[in-house]
């Protein structure tokens, strides 16, 4: 019997003559007992229709799986409206309990979007917060949708009091920030402000221009850390009264909530590449000064329930009408210190901030807080030190000094009995508890300026002995009596 070509009665398709399986599916040409299986006189029109047949039957569910996509495409911006809402409320509770006095004035949700209006009190004046609110999991960020699923996106637009307004107007003339706040899903922020570069002349016919290569800072906030990052390329104000240059400012900080106190622990940084002023007011003798590559960092970290607190300044050159200094450091260090108080008060402060008294009221109060913040902090004997290192074209300035309170602080009857006159307080405090010493050494080679003109008189007066190494100035302050290299002052 000869081989014709027919039809696959398993997959539908043409097979060659002389085939003896489809080389498609694989099914045989011939079955026992059921004859040729490519016969096309039998088979040919139920073949043409074995792949509809086949497709037919997955139409309901290909139909749910469309159904389905296009139902949570629809309503998951509605059920995630629900979840930016309540992100939204606690990250201004968050902010609130962090000493920000800001509020919710209303919040209207929408399908796919919604608006909120909130206020922000800063140094009595008051701050409207109008947010264009895009709910997630993929919501528009700049004309692009989100890659990454989020709760919302926030578009921020500040409106200013009229005196606030005007002055930043007279600065920064009509450039306003652009501000987004990505909200993600387990309710931490990442707040990013951008302001364009701009030149605007600050008054009609004064002549000074302020120009800016823009600015860009980006925060990152959780309940529990943060992270800051901030770059300003230049800020120039220049005028006919002089020029004042700030170039290359970066700010970072990272942090986190400590879980016991509620105090924020880390490191930040600023780092200044270039600040510069050159003046040349009529009628003056023209003056410059410049400070290159400026670093200030500071650390916060609790050791057996204890603040410690590091400061640490650098310089690499400073220069004023031609005396230029080489590189200078300053490290100022504060340890021992109670927690404690410092959150009680950051609390009190929130109280007192809000409530219905009169500024003198306030800040009366605020005073006295303050005593009391003082006084629990010197229970703890705290201790200061600071060092300085500059370096000069004909020596070295060197200096240190240490500071502290003795822990008899803490024994002493009218701490012990809760006193609340916190004026014999720190009286008692600085007259019998309180230490310091310190020496500050300048070189030799500044003997003609310390010997004549108006420096003479640190000489005349003992503030400054000369020794071998350069002009000393020593200091001890012990019960009460300053003593200045070995003399009594106070």
């Amino acid at each position: 019997m000869s081989h014709t070509g027919g039809f696959c009665t398993g997959c539908g398709r043409r097979m060659p003559e002389g085939a003896t399986f489809c080389t498609a599916c694989g099914k045989p040409r011939y079955r026992s007992g059921e004859g040729n299986a490519f016969d096309r006189s039998q088979d040919a029109p139920t073949n043409r229709y074995a792949w509809w047949q086949r497709t037919e039957r997955r139409l309901p569910l290909v139909g749910a799986i469309l159904v389905s996509v296009l139902a949570i495409a629809f309503l998951l911006p509605e059920l995630t409206g629900y979840k930016a809402e309540d992100n939204y409320r606690q990250v201004v509770q968050m902010l609130s309990a962090d000493g920000l006095d800001i509020s919710l004035d209303s919040y209207q949700r929408g399908w796919f979007s919604s608006r909120a209006t909130a206020h922000l009190l800063l140094n009595g004046q008051l701050f409207q917060l109008q947010q264009q609110i895009d709910h997630g999991p993929f919501p528009l960020q700049s004309g692009r949708f989100s890659v990454v699923p989020v709760a919302c996106v926030i578009e921020t637009k500040i409106y200013a009091p009229e005196e606030v307004r005007n002055a930043s107007r007279e600065i920064f003339g009509s450039v306003s920030p652009e501000i987004r706040t990505v909200v993600s899903l387990d309710s931490s922020t990442d707040t990013r402000v951008a302001i364009p570069p701009f030149e605007h002349y600050v008054r009609e016919g004064s002549g000074a221009v302020v120009t800016s290569k823009g600015l860009e800072a980006d925060l990152y906030l959780t309940p529990r850390s943060s992270r800051l990052y901030a770059r300003l390329d230049r800020f120039r104000l220049s005028g006919t009264a002089g020029d004042t240059e700030v170039d290359g400012l970066t700010l970072s900080s990272d942090a986190r909530r400590d879980s016991g106190t509620g105090i924020w622990l880390g490191n930040s940084r600023l780092i200044i590449d270039l600040i510069k002023h050159e003046s040349a007011a009529a009628g003056k003798s023209p003056a410059t000064g410049a400070v290159r590559n400026v670093s200030f960092s500071a650390a916060t970290s609790l050791e057996s329930g204890l603040l410690d607190l590091t400061w640490h300044i650098t310089a690499g050159q400073i220069g004023l009408n031609g005396l230029t200094l080489g590189s200078t450091a300053a490290r100022l260090e504060l340890s021992r210190i109670d927690p404690s108080p410092i959150a009680a008060l950051g609390k009190q402060y929130l109280e007192i901030a809000r409530s219905d008294l009169s500024a003198d009221s306030r800040s009366a109060l605020l005073v006295q807080k303050g005593a009391e913040l003082l006084v629990a902090l010197a229970k703890r004997a705290p201790q200061m030190s600071v060092e300085l290192n500059m370096s000069a074209p004909k020596g070295e300035v060197r200096g240190e000094i240490r500071v502290g309170v003795t822990q008899s602080f803490a024994e002493d009857a009218l701490v012990r009995f809760g006193s609340d006159d916190y004026s014999a307080l720190m009286r008692r405090l600085l007259e019998r508890y309180a230490f310091a010493s310190g020496n500050l050494t300048l070189p030799l080679s500044l003997e003609s300026q310390l010997t004549t003109g108006k420096e003479r008189r640190l000489i005349d007066e003992g503030i400054f002995v000369r020794e071998d190494n350069g002009y000393v100035c020593r200091l001890d302050y012990r019960g009460g009596r300053l003593l200045v290299n070995g003399r009594k002052l106070m």
